[in-house]
């Protein structure tokens, strides 16, 4: 990566970078395109559509994250409610505030 810095992020838990070109993996520079990895924290792998593998498709939901034992979990349900969830939580605790956020329409598929 030569004396710049480059740009880096996170996909699905797994530190990426920038390399100039395309963005590739932290641990093994393997362009991000070409696969995906399990989960640092739960290690299951994402779903088919990209969802993160220990929450699945979660209905009238814009966008959820995990946190992948990293950062904090998040859920957006629209522009103007965004809701944070603590980075220990468990995924059976997740799901329950999931639910419970929702009024009980917050199901795994």
């Amino acid at each position: 990566m030569g004396d710049l810095m480059a740009p880096i992020g996170f996909k699905h838990g797994t530190k990426i970078y920038w390399d100039g070109k395309c963005w590739r993996y932290a641990d093994d520079n393997t362009k991000i395109t070409n696969h995906d990895k399990p989960c640092p924290h739960c290690g299951r792998m994402p779903t088919k559509d990209g969802h993160d593998g220990c929450l699945g498709e979660l209905e009238s939901v814009i966008s959820a994250c995990c946190g992948h034992g990293r950062v904090e979990s998040y859920v957006i349900v629209s522009d103007e409610d965004i809701r944070f969830y603590r980075k220990e939580m468990t995924v059976e605790e997740y799901k329950k505030a999931m639910k419970l956020f929702n009024g009980g329409i917050g199901e795994i598929k």
